[in-house]
């Protein structure tokens, strides 16, 4: 996800709680200060250092904080007065109301030692990538603070510091370079002349990390000959030669990235189709301070996989050999309805694998 996207779930964050009508609690009053990036390893964490300011001239008793991490990041914030959101396919969110005074031109921070707050690294993040966080802080109404019992984060005094900019900032935390395999993945179709049928064609995660967030991986889908498209699958266009899919999600290892078509069988046939898949490009995922990055189209890449599109049948052909339609049979039996997965390996060879859909 893209840091500009992050930076506006930080501005929702901020926008005027219901009932909260002093302005004196405004978001850009209660400044933000000693975020800086930062390099961790999978698996690892890293303190969120951060010190707030009331820049008002009144006192706020009531602070809501919000720490927004980009997906292959979590916040961890076990404590009671603290919730973590996991709903966003695209971001985790961790809010915390902390139930403590903070007087005009008094600053705070939050202890890197005693129930600090904290991001993890996943152990599959992908890289090399710099992921995204947001924090704010904002005042809030008396009635949102939690009476729970248990451990709660907390803040403790610090001097003064000088007048800076708002209450919302962020940092990056840089994740190094890993090695994402992917997979197409193709399927067989089975009909007569006239049948209309799905067919669920893509790629697939078999790699250790996944995708590296901003990458768009893509599936070049060709037909066999005698099939017309009836459907076309939700994130695919036309293209030369057939339709190309791009995957705007992030995968996780073993996760696949299936496009639904709907087809017709309108001939007899016997050639294969096939689904080219190019690993993509990272798009900008560090903006300037001055504006959002352009998403540009999807670049290909060089192709890096390929599955094929063929049939469980012939058809419309019969077999005149008993022994031999019986051999055929129980080979079908075998392979009926299965999806394969055809990865390349070396000049002119494919290993294919079946398994179950």
């Amino acid at each position: 996800m893209r840091l500009h996207r992050l930076a506006l779930l930080a501005v929702a964050s901020l926008l005027p709680v219901a009932g909260l009508t002093s302005p004196a609690l405004a978001a850009a009053n209660l400044q933000l200060t000693g975020l800086a990036d930062v390099a961790v390893d999978r698996g690892n964490y890293s303190t969120v250092q951060v010190t707030l300011s009331n820049t008002t001239d009144v006192t706020i008793s009531h602070i809501k904080l919000t720490l927004t991490t980009e997906q292959g990041l979590e916040p961890v914030a076990g404590y009671t007065n603290c919730t973590v959101d996991r709903t966003d396919p695209e971001a985790t969110t961790a809010t915390c109301v902390i139930d403590q005074e903070l007087r005009p031109g008094a600053a705070a921070t939050i202890s890197t030692t005693t129930n600090p707050l904290l991001v993890k690294v996943q152990e599959d993040a992908g890289g090399p990538h710099v992921y995204a966080v947001a924090v704010t802080a904002v005042g809030v109404p008396d009635g949102q603070a939690t009476t729970t019992p248990g451990p709660k984060l907390a803040l403790r005094p610090v001097a003064p510091i000088p007048r800076g900019p708002g209450g919302a900032a962020r940092f990056g935390v840089t994740v190094g370079a890993s090695a994402t395999t992917l997979d197409a993945v193709g399927a067989e179709i089975s009909g007569g002349i006239g049948d209309t049928t799905d067919l669920r064609v893509g790629l697939r995660n078999a790699g250790r990390t996944a995708t590296v967030p901003g990458t768009s991986p893509t599936a070049l889908v060709t037909m066999p000959a005698g099939v017309e498209v009836t459907r076309v699958a939700d994130g695919c266009t036309a293209d030369t030669g057939g339709y190309l899919c791009t995957v705007t999600q992030r995968l996780r290892p073993t996760q696949p990235a299936l496009f639904d078509f709907g087809v017709r069988i309108i001939g007899n046939a016997r050639t294969t189709g096939t689904v080219t898949i190019s690993t993509g490009s990272p798009r900008p995922t560090r903006p300037a301070d001055a504006g959002a990055p352009t998403a540009g189209p999807a670049n290909r890449g060089v192709a890096s996989d390929s599955a094929a599109i063929s049939w469980m049948t012939p058809v419309g052909e019969t077999s005149t050999a008993p022994i031999a339609g019986a051999l055929a049979g129980a080979a079908l039996l075998l392979l009926g309805g299965g999806i394969f997965l055809a990865r390349r390996r070396g000049a002119g060879r494919q290993d294919l694998r079946a398994t179950a859909p």
